[in-house]
């Protein structure tokens, strides 16, 4: 009988540690995902360290869609709401791909088209196009054009370089102008935005953003 009562307790204790134990995680779980103060108060997320480098070049970029993780997208449409664009001007594309008609002809089939601005100050502006074939280290090797094609050449002319074309890369440089003399460039490759810089002409103030695999978009704040 004694026996008995000892194996009843020690059945009963084992139930109620079970029992505190899921009790215990369970309010351990919860106050991890909701993290409080000591007064009871819900703890509130700091900024991004990109997000308070962009602040701190222009205030008048707060976005709260943008504290947590700055995106170059949302960046660059408060940047134009803000500052209107008064011109917009192409400084380069690169375009990296394979010439599907030269694979079954002679095998150098990746190549590398560069158009790139030459003189701004001239109406229209100067550009200047070349064509290379590409090694494995993409190291190039200039292919010759006809001088028609290398100064301003045309949207028909550039496309007839990519008809028979498989692309790879393509990376666009643009240069917008502002008002209050400030100036925006931006990157994409591929269609997505991967770098901005804002800045005033004197360069005083330059803010510098750009995306990377790993870590995502980074902002700093130049100041001289």
């Amino acid at each position: 009988m004694f026996l008995l009562k000892i194996l009843i307790s020690h059945k009963l204790m084992t139930q109620l540690l079970i029992c505190f134990l899921f009790i215990n995680g369970m309010t351990s779980a919860s106050s991890l995902a909701n993290p409080l103060t000591a007064h009871g108060e819900r703890k509130k997320k700091l900024p991004s360290v990109s997000y308070e480098n962009l602040i701190d070049c222009f205030s008048e970029f707060k976005n709260p869609s943008l504290e947590m993780d700055v995106n170059l997208e949302d960046l660059k449409k408060t940047i134009d709401y803000k500052y209107s664009t008064i011109k917009s001007t192409l400084g380069s594309r690169r375009v990296i791909f394979e010439d599907l008609k030269a694979a079954g002809e002679r095998g150098d089939s990746k190549k590398r088209l560069t158009i790139r601005l030459s003189d701004l100050k001239k109406n229209p502006p100067l550009y200047k196009m070349t064509l290379e074939v590409l090694g494995g280290d993409l190291a190039g090797e200039n292919i010759l054009l006809p001088k028609v094609h290398e100064v301003n050449p045309s949207k028909d002319v550039i496309k007839s370089y990519l008809i028979n074309a498989k692309i790879e890369e393509d990376e666009t440089l643009w240069f917008d102008t502002k008002p209050n003399k400030m100036e925006m460039s931006y990157k994409i490759i591929n269609e997505k935005l991967v770098e901005l810089d804002f800045y005033s002409l004197n360069k005083r103030k330059k803010l510098k953003c750009d995306f990377r695999k790993k870590r995502g978009v980074l902002c700093l704040c130049l100041k001289k």
